[in-house]
């Protein structure tokens, strides 16, 4: 019979919402919201996110990457423009748009903001990872069933559930307990 393991333990080494928006915001030396912001993503989601996952995809593919946008001497004038300049009412990228832009193409100033997509769907594809993934999620909150059915539709190419898959393998990653058997 399955014993289910409580993983109270580490209840300690999570962190407050509140405390750790605390202590990252502790030392900007701005008070208005959108210096502040600004401080943040450059001192902590660049280095710490952004840009990582620009270096990991681009060594993994073996593929050289410039960022010009963080050439020193364009950040350090960048940081002195005032943010009615740099955020004109709902426009974003105002100074980009205002400068560059006037160069490229008038369908690239419409077009809506695309991100890298997770190719999901065929990542889940591949049989040995399928079958690791169902042995894994076959737990009291999911049917045996169904979740084979997801897994098979992706599979075949039938229906992306690549991102279904996702979210119940990290449901299940981050559930209060684990199944041994």
């Amino acid at each position: 019979m399955p014993v289910i393991k409580d993983l109270t333990e580490n209840i300690e080494n999570i962190i407050n919402i509140e405390d750790y928006y605390e202590e990252l915001t502790h030392n900007i030396p701005y008070q208005d919201e959108f210096y502040k912001l600004m401080f943040i993503n450059f001192k902590h989601d660049l280095p710490d996110d952004y840009l990582v996952k620009v270096d990991r995809m681009s060594m993994a593919n073996s593929q050289e990457t410039r960022t010009p946008f963080l050439d020193h001497r364009l950040i350090d004038f960048m940081a002195r423009v005032d943010k009615g300049t740099k955020h004109q009412g709902w426009e974003r990228k105002s100074v980009l748009r205002k400068t560059i832009g006037k160069s490229l193409p008038q369908s690239l100033h419409k077009a809506s903001k695309r991100g890298f997509g997770v190719p999901l769907r065929e990542w889940f594809k591949d049989d040995i990872t399928m079958q690791n993934i169902e042995l894994k999620m076959v737990s009291p909150i999911c049917n045996e069933k169904t979740i084979r059915n997801i897994v098979n539709e992706n599979g075949n190419g039938k229906r992306d559930n690549g991102n279904f898959i996702w979210s119940l393998l990290m449901l299940e990653e981050n559930l209060p307990y684990r199944i041994d058997v």
